[in-house]
């Protein structure tokens, strides 16, 4: 839960964030830079900006700013509160991003000593690592893609389990290491939208300054990851 001031002309906000696999975001005074707003917001809700911020809108009394900044903090601590009700479809969300990216490269993860579960590859030659690894054709973590590309994440859609078929197709990935090894970075508020990044803790750009943007209803629209 956050709570939001109007202070030096932008919106400052104290408190923290959860934000699913992504980690919780925190700002322990309201000059924190963990999270942040727009400087521009004030302006773009008191001209009612309605691409920027619409579904604010309902929850705007005035124009004064000091009001606005606790309208903010009852909106934004209903999204997280609606982040945590789909945290399952916004957590795979963000493992299919990050598997899609590994698959695409065939990013060979093995060479992180923390990524690999022991009992798996030792069997096998590392000359042939990429062929057992990555050895799934078109039923990879891609083959998703129609689930989770500009597609909502808030429920209304029935999605696949990520996290399941990972486990299926990865069972020599340390997943359960690789997610607690996240750590946040930064979090963004512009009206409608909200943006997060992370990186893992690996130190081997897995995830590396892994970002997205996210409306309203939770739709990711702009991936990077290093």
């Amino acid at each position: 839960m956050i709570k939001v001031i109007h202070k030096d002309g932008v919106f400052k906000a104290k408190g923290s964030f959860s934000f699913g696999i992504a980690g919780v975001y925190r700002n322990e005074d309201f000059d924190g830079e963990e999270i942040m707003y727009d400087e521009d917001l004030l302006d773009e809700i008191q001209n009612r900006d309605q691409f920027f911020v619409e579904p604010l809108l309902p929850f705007i009394k005035s124009d004064d700013p000091n009001e606005i900044a606790e309208n903010l903090a009852e909106y934004y601590n209903q999204k997280e509160r609606e982040i945590a009700a789909n945290a399952k479809q916004i957590n795979d969300c963000i493992l299919y991003r990050l598997f899609a990216d590994m698959e695409a490269c065939s990013y060979p993860f093995w060479e992180i000593s923390e990524a690999v579960l022991p009992g798996y590859l030792e069997k096998h030659s590392r000359d042939d690592y990429y062929d057992v690894v990555y050895c799934h054709d078109d039923d990879g973590i891609d083959s998703m893609s129609d689930y989770f590309e500009d597609k909502p994440n808030n429920g209304t859609i029935e999605k696949p389990d990520v996290e399941a078929m990972i486990r299926k197709l990865y069972p020599m990935f340390n997943l359960d290491g690789f997610i607690k090894s996240f750590a946040p970075e930064c979090l963004y508020f512009d009206g409608r939208r909200m943006s997060f990044q992370f990186s893992d803790s690996w130190g081997a750009q897995l995830a590396c300054g892994a970002y997205d943007e996210l409306d309203e209803n939770f739709t990711f629209t702009d991936w990077h990851n290093h």
